[in-house]
């Protein structure tokens, strides 16, 4: 669980940075909250600023002073217009009410007899799926557990109430934060097979475990980084194995102990590459790239093709090649129909000037595709000129 803990100087002004103070009617405007015991006036609530709407089980503990029938204090749970539930230790027992704007209203809800002893830290514990309220002294659950009726409001925060001469020196706040992801990779698209991709989340209580995806093929692997700012690599195109077609929205949900998070960023094809899908390929002339694909015994038509760029390279939805200067270039190769469907392959092309080609390697380990049609090739003319 998180906490904020609020023990300021014992000053005439309002101590809490941003917090949230609640003066009814006719209470003193100064206030103050200290290391020390404090006599903070008539009808007063301090409220931490943090919304703890996040946890289903929230806690304040506040550390009372010395009480009367008309000097109390207590914890509480109210939201930004000061409704909510405030528990008073009054001298003779405490007792749990509902409170509107800040003000006490309505019956008692429940009553602990027995005044808890001067520095007593008297606890409030609201369990919002069961709507049950707890009271403790230091830690120790008493007599007071009450199951609430009603609607509990939404947008709570933990309190102090005092009214009178009450006396207060410490409130501390405690609950468990939302678990979130605020962004991956700073908002960019993720490369296929990028390595340290930074994420920022919210609210983990320790570091991230696992992150498994919503895409086949898309696997994570050497998470490090910090609590809420972990690192993380994804896998990349592989020989045979299967990946989506890209670019991809993929969901990516950080999970450790107990706590999860999803968010989504796009994966991509590197930068510098082209995408192209095939249609209607020529896969009978060996000048043209679907010719190799289909001789490994891939379904050209329909699949989409990756490849590295270079100068004016164009690669055509027939799987022809167009370019001023013969060169080699990388390729990856997914069909979506056929018994290889959804699997990447690996070509490195070879071509001539005009693009015509000349040279087609399969595998990552290179090696060439049947030497045979290399030999029988017949370079068409309308490739050059």
């Amino acid at each position: 669980m998180a906490t904020n803990t609020l023990n300021a100087p014992a000053t005439n002004t309002n101590p809490f940075v941003a917090a949230v103070y609640f003066v009814p009617t006719g209470a003193s405007t100064i206030k103050s909250v200290g290391s020390t015991f404090q006599a903070n006036g008539t009808n007063s609530i301090f409220c931490d600023s943090t919304n703890i709407d996040s946890s289903d089980v929230i806690w304040s503990h506040v550390n009372i002073g010395l009480t009367s029938s008309t000097d109390s204090a207590g914890p509480c749970f109210v939201n930004s217009a000061g409704d909510g539930f405030q528990a008073i230790a009054n001298g003779t027992n405490t007792r749990l009410f509902t409170c509107t704007a800040g003000v006490l209203g309505g019956s008692v809800l429940a009553t602990r007899g027995g005044d808890p002893a001067d520095n007593t830290i008297v606890s409030l514990k609201l369990t919002k799926s069961t709507k049950r309220f707890e009271i403790y002294y230091n830690m120790v659950l008493q007599g007071l557990v009450f199951d609430y009726l009603g609607s509990i409001p939404a947008n709570l925060r933990g309190g102090l109430c005092m009214r009178g001469a009450g006396q207060t020196k410490q409130l501390v706040v405690e609950w468990t934060p939302a678990n979130t992801v605020v962004s991956i990779n700073g908002g960019a698209d993720i490369t296929q097979g990028q390595t340290g991709i930074g994420a920022v989340l919210t609210g983990f209580g320790g570091a991230i475990t696992s992150i498994p995806t919503d895409q086949a093929g898309i696997a994570t692997s050497g998470i490090a980084g910090s609590t809420n700012a972990p690192t993380f690599n994804i896998s990349g195109w592989a020989e045979g194995q299967p990946y989506p077609i890209l670019p991809v929205e993929t969901s990516f949900t950080f999970t450790r102990s107990g706590e999860s998070a999803a968010g989504t960023e796009t994966v991509n094809y590197p930068a510098g590459w082209a995408k192209i899908t095939f249609s209607a390929p020529v896969i009978d002339d060996s000048n043209f790239i679907g010719k190799w694909i289909a001789d490994q015994g891939h379904t050209v038509d329909g699949g989409e093709y990756y490849n590295q760029s270079y100068g004016d390279l164009v690669v055509g939805a027939d799987s022809g090649v167009e370019v001023t200067n013969g060169g080699t270039f990388p390729s990856w190769f997914r069909p979506v129909s056929g018994a290889t469907a959804g699997n990447m392959y690996f070509f490195q092309v070879t071509v001539t000037d005009g693009g015509a080609v000349v040279v087609v390697t399969s595998g990552l380990k290179g090696e060439s595709i049947k030497a045979s049609a290399i030999r029988a090739k017949k370079i068409k003319s309308s490739k050059f000129f």
